[in-house]
């Protein structure tokens, strides 16, 4: 069950925050200029956002998604000042960043979307028990070309050492599935290229998306969590960035420290 709330004009509000109930909550339409927290963390119940065209902030904003498979879309979304920080929490969740074309200069309503993750289970490759993906499928993220005007996955809560924090493009023969599974024979030094660990590797694929008819091409992206060096399912990180190319990620696609 899941109740829904058609429109939401809150424009003094600071913060909304979603309790936990016994059903899922829908914000078909929010709109809240003044708002700096989206808090749904304490929800175990799938909670899903979506911002209207006319959405400005006055400043930045924080959205914490909630323990579900969760939906966040700020497709139109704009800020006057500030950025949109985006916290996904447990679950595969479905977010759709804004679609606003930046440049390198960063102007005024060209705000930058920081996707947080403070653990490994907060997105993960393959399947649940009921078939749905447990990781995060992103849309609308653009890409990296060395310069500090574009969207970031931040990582720093797991403390990767100065020495692994590159970024490794995989050879597109690297053997996944599209949930992301990595085959058993490419596990063993995943991260590793040249002799050297690298804290995050990237795999171009024609279906970042199992769970969404027609393919999806995009990149997955892998974070060695465990620093080992190698891939596991169950302790490193996985997200799906839907119309990205590898090669266009670098170190400053994300925040390590």
């Amino acid at each position: 069950m899941t109740h829904t709330i058609s429109n939401l004009t809150a424009n003094e509000a600071l913060t909304v925050n979603v309790a936990n109930g016994n059903a899922g909550l829908t914000f078909a339409d929010l709109n809240a200029q003044a708002l700096v927290l989206f808090d749904a963390t304490a929800a175990t119940k799938a909670v899903s956002v979506t911002t209207n065209d006319a959405f400005t902030a006055t400043n930045g904003v924080a959205f914490k998604l909630g323990q579900a498979a969760d939906t966040l879309n700020l497709t139109g979304a704009t800020t006057a000042g500030g950025d949109f920080f985006i916290t996904g929490g447990a679950g595969g969740d479905k977010i759709t960043l804004t679609a606003t074309n930046r440049d390198a200069n960063a102007d005024a309503g060209e705000e930058v979307e920081v996707l947080v993750y403070t653990a490994a289970a907060d997105s993960q490759v393959g399947k649940t028990a009921t078939g749905a993906t447990k990781y995060d499928v992103i849309t609308n993220f653009d890409e990296s070309t060395n310069t500090a005007a574009f969207d970031k996955i931040d990582l720093k809560a797991f403390n990767i050492g100065a020495g692994q924090q590159s970024v490794f493009v995989k050879s597109p023969g690297t053997a996944i599935t599209d949930t992301g599974e990595v085959a058993a024979a490419d596990q063993l030094n995943f991260f590793v290229n040249a002799g050297s660990k690298n804290g995050v590797a990237v795999v171009d694929a024609t279906d970042v998306d199992g769970n969404t008819a027609g393919n999806q091409a995009g990149v997955f992206v892998y974070v060695d969590v465990n620093g080992d060096g190698n891939f596991s399912a169950a302790d490193d990180l996985g997200i799906a960035l839907v119309g990205v190319t590898a090669a266009n990620l670098t170190a400053n696609s994300f925040v390590f420290a």
